[in-house]
């Protein structure tokens, strides 16, 4: 949500209040909270040889994140120019395909290979992305980027949920997670309020 934020005040000429900023500010400290706590063990438990495929797999992330900012930021730009959500989330998936296709074109035969089940989860997540994409479109058309990218960030805290009530990654429940949790939880209240109030 930080990038976004900072697109959307900086380039975009939006406004940020005061509760919005500080739960912006709770909800990316209380998933950082909850993410340190599982790389914390991540890092303990892997080999020496690893680590770097770890850290480069952290940086990955985190050009992820930077990219998914910007991509959040000219979504706003597109609605704002009376481009429906729909249309903008064909148009953006289109294009994107494309130019992943140009990217990796060698690897797309490795579908072959792939099992009935990973080309199920495979397109059901195309299809969860697709519609993630169009709700972010209609959130930035109907409110301002600064409300909407932080509650945006609750996915990561819906993908570990449904990590360890389906997959049993995470281990057992600490404080440093419950407070994580809690901290989310103060900060999309403190959204919700703030967006209000404008």
């Amino acid at each position: 949500p930080l990038i976004s934020t900072v697109l959307a005040i900086t380039l975009g000429g939006e406004k940020l209040h005061f509760l919005t900023g500080i739960g912006t500010i709770a909800i990316i400290g209380g998933i950082s909270l909850i993410l340190s706590e599982s790389l914390s063990e991540k890092i303990q438990t892997v080999k020496k040889t690893d680590k770097t495929t770890l850290v480069i797999g952290y940086f990955i992330s985190l050009v992820a994140s930077i990219c998914y900012g910007i991509a959040g930021f000219l979504g706003k730009i597109l609605v704002n120019e009376s481009i429906t959500p729909i249309v903008s989330t064909i148009y953006a998936t289109f294009f994107a395909s494309i130019v992943l296709g140009i990217l990796v074109r060698k690897e797309i035969k490795s579908i072959a290979k792939a099992g009935f089940k990973s080309i199920i989860c495979a397109s059901l997540a195309g299809i969860g992305a697709s519609f993630a994409l169009t709700f972010y479109f209609w959130g930035v058309e109907l409110s301002s980027l600064t409300t909407v990218a932080p509650l945006i960030a609750l996915q990561a805290l819906v993908a570990m949920t449904l990590t360890h009530l389906f997959l049993q990654k995470l281990e057992r429940i600490t404080p440093k997670i419950f407070f994580g949790t809690f901290l989310v939880a103060i900060g999309v209240a403190l959204i919700i309020f703030g967006s209000n109030i404008d």
